[in-house]
């Protein structure tokens, strides 16, 4: 459920920002004030959405720390280059489909510090979000 909101809030920030780049790069804001707006408003909302997504990111990892399935969470978000197990897969005999597996525990005790990086990009671009969300305000305020 936690993912679900994550993955919404990145797909939603990525489509509205890249709708109003779009939008500015073709003049449709005709230099008009409520366009200030629109843009100061947004970005409290995307920062907004940006830090519950993290929170709710770091919370969930939090949870599943001592979980059975976190092995398995590890693995799923795990940066791991599946060439390379295609290629463990196919150099295992038929029989012995536990090499296969053993490189995927193996993998994820390894690097373990790949799930972290999930919870750090997402509170960067929080923090990404909150410094173009001041300086819109600002912006906005001025004008």
């Amino acid at each position: 459920m936690s993912q679900g909101w994550v993955m919404f809030v990145s797909v939603f920030c990525f489509v509205i920002s890249t709708l109003l780049l779009l939008l500015y790069m073709c003049g449709a804001h005709g230099g008009k004030s409520a366009w200030v707006a629109v843009d100061a408003f947004y970005q409290v909302i995307a920062t907004v959405f940006y830090l519950s997504a993290a929170v709710l990111q770091a919370y969930t990892t939090y949870l599943m720390k001592g979980d059975v399935i976190y092995k398995n969470y590890q693995i799923d978000i795990a940066a791991v280059p599946w060439p390379l197990i295609n290629q463990v897969a196919a150099e295992a005999d038929d029989d012995d489909d536990d090499d296969v597996l053993k490189f995927l525990q193996k993998t994820a005790e390894e690097h373990h510090a790949f799930l972290p990086k999930a919870e750090v990009f997402a509170f960067a671009v929080t923090l990404t979000y909150f410094i173009h969300m001041v300086f819109s305000l600002v912006r906005w305020k001025s004008s």
